[in-house]
């Protein structure tokens, strides 16, 4: 089967079911759909004939490729053995979803979940919701690609994820973060320092607005975020070991006046 770049969307012939599961990135082709147990499916070679230029199309079909189990990806147990989840070793399309297109993929690489952006600008997600990463208000994970529908009337132009949190750039340089907010990585300039016993840690569950104006591209490492503006500032928020933040310090300080205890201050307020 080969792809090739033209006018309209490329597609891939293949045998499409219609189950979506979960995420292993191919440039910026991503994830993979989750076939019928009774499906057939076998290894194709993909010859993906595409080369960006200034007259190609900014959108494109969205294909599926990698891990299939959302709840195991990255862990002890997902081997791709399962017949519900096996691993997709090429490319696939999803069909509910072929006639859209596409004009932004995000991810990250310590995700589990992934994101992406329609023509329209409407935010999609799918993938593991343990922390309420996927904004849709719950707890639990999605094997489809599903509309945020707290950001319908919010147009998009970027989208990036972290492992356990997602963060949108909107047309007008809003940004909104949802999903864990442990070490201040949604960027609203709040943070829940005492749980009580059984409560449950800081989750955005739906979207919140970041301290950030003029956003216009936004990527996220594992527990923090960064975003870039028109005026070409960058802005971080999140946890700060290791310095990552760039705020010349990494906001390590001793927690226990009686013996050594080294923790790093979460940073939920915007800083350039």
């Amino acid at each position: 089967v080969t792809v090739r770049r033209r006018a309209s969307p490329p597609r891939i012939a293949d045998d499409r079911t219609s189950n979506t599961r979960t995420a292993s990135h191919l440039g910026v082709i991503c994830h993979a759909i989750r076939p019928s147990h009774r499906a057939s499916h076998r290894e194709r070679k993909i010859d993906l004939n595409l080369k960006m230029s200034a007259e190609a199309p900014l959108s494109c079909e969205l294909l599926f490729a990698g891990c299939t189990d959302f709840a195991n990806v990255g862990r002890k147990g997902a081997n791709g053995n399962d017949p519900f989840y096996p691993d997709l070793n090429a490319p696939h399309a999803y069909a509910p979803l072929a006639a859209k297109t596409w004009k932004y993929i995000g991810g990250g690489a310590s995700a589990s979940h992934c994101g992406a952006i329609d023509d329209a600008g409407a935010p999609y997600v799918w993938g593991r919701n343990e922390r309420g990463q996927l904004g849709l208000g719950d707890y639990k994970t999605r094997g489809l690609p599903t509309a945020v529908e707290s950001l319908k009337n919010v147009k998009c132009v970027a989208i990036a994820c972290g492992k356990s949190h997602t963060a949108v750039v909107a047309e007008n340089g809003d940004v909104y973060c949802f999903g864990s907010n442990k070490h201040g990585q949604c960027g609203d300039g709040k943070l829940k320092k005492q749980m009580k016993k059984g409560e449950t840690e800081d989750d955005k569950l739906t979207p919140v607005k970041a301290l950030v104006t003029n956003g216009v591209s936004v990527t996220c490492g594992a527990d923090f975020t960064c975003v870039l503006t028109k005026d070409g500032e960058v802005f971080t928020f999140g946890m700060p070991q290791h310095g990552q933040l760039g705020h010349g310090t990494d906001h390590e300080y001793n927690a226990s006046a009686s013996s050594i205890k080294i923790v790093y201050e979460p940073q939920p307020h915007p800083r350039r």
